[in-house]
């Protein structure tokens, strides 16, 4: 709930924070939309950490830390890259790629820790 209201918060008072910083149209438009698809992105990352978290709770280490890596490298590096520079997408890309990597890592994470949580009962 706290990362909503932070996140309401922020887009909110968007458009008033980055007219100290710029005054392009264009940029202002662009890192309201970075600020957008953050801001999804954090809600994602809550449930990375609660689920990595308790994996790592009940041992289970080495799954969180080689699937990070994998992913950061295919999504946060590889289609990234791909996004951002080879389509083109910009910085948008960039962002799209990170939002990707880490609603992969959330969904394994997430089926992992109900698989352990079964065989546990």
């Amino acid at each position: 709930m706290i990362v909503i209201v932070l996140d309401l918060i922020v887009i909110k008072i968007s458009d008033h924070i980055l007219i100290y910083f710029t005054q392009n149209e264009n940029i202002i438009k662009v890192a309201q939309s970075i600020i957008y698809l953050e801001s999804i992105t954090l809600l994602v990352k809550v449930g990375n950490f609660m689920f990595s978290n308790s994996l790592k709770g009940v041992g289970d280490v080495y799954y969180c830390v080689i699937l990070s890596v994998i992913s950061m490298w295919i999504f946060g590096v590889g289609m990234a890259y791909v996004l951002g520079i080879s389509l083109k997408f910009g910085i948008m890309g960039i962002y799209t790629a990170f939002f990707i990597d880490e609603v992969f890592r959330c969904i394994l994470m997430w089926k992992r820790w109900k698989r352990i949580s079964k065989s546990e009962r």
